[in-house]
Order: C-alpha cells, then structure tokens, then sequence
C-alpha cells in the first residue's frame, strides 16, 4: 500500500491459457472502507510458470514486481524484475 493505492500480486493467475503466468491488480481507495480495481498488470513477455506477481515493492508511483521464474536471454529460470510507474492522472 502506497497512499491510496493498493497493489496485490497473483503469481499463480492463468494468463490467456498460460498457467501461472501471474498477474497484478492495482486497487484505489475510493473511502474508508471502500477500495476500488483500477488496473491489471501483466508482464509483457510473459509465460506460463513465470510467477509474476510472486514479490511486490511501491514507493511512491514506483512499483518493483518480481517474475522468479522468467526465461531471461535464452536461459530458463533466471527471474525478471519489472518497474511501473504510474503517472499523476491514473
């Protein structure tokens, strides 16, 4: 959590037909008590068993998302990490 912004990591999450691939929602509070999806994240390169999602890390508009078990330069397993930053308007 980061202000009003909620981040959780589904590293088990089925991406078209890829299983586990993972994903990451992105929640606002929109009230006290009322929190509300605003947006999904997906890695872009993703594939199945990547676990993106596995380890989260927000400061500010900045989220580190961790992918344990990408393929990175033709070599399996290595993991990925992933920045996102979100602009001022969403």
């Amino acid at each position: 959590i980061s202000g009003t912004i909620l981040a959780v990591g589904t590293p088990y999450k089925t991406v078209e037909g890829k299983a586990s691939q993972g994903t990451v929602y992105i929640f606002h509070r929109i009230s006290q008590f009322t929190w509300t999806e605003f947006q999904k994240l997906v890695a872009s390169d993703g594939l199945a068993g990547d676990h993106f999602g596995s380890a989260l890390s927000m400061l500010g508009n900045t989220l580190l998302i961790s992918s344990p078990n990408s393929d990175t330069n033709g070599l399996l397993n290595q993991g990925s990490a992933y920045f996102f930053v979100r602009n001022e308007t969403g």
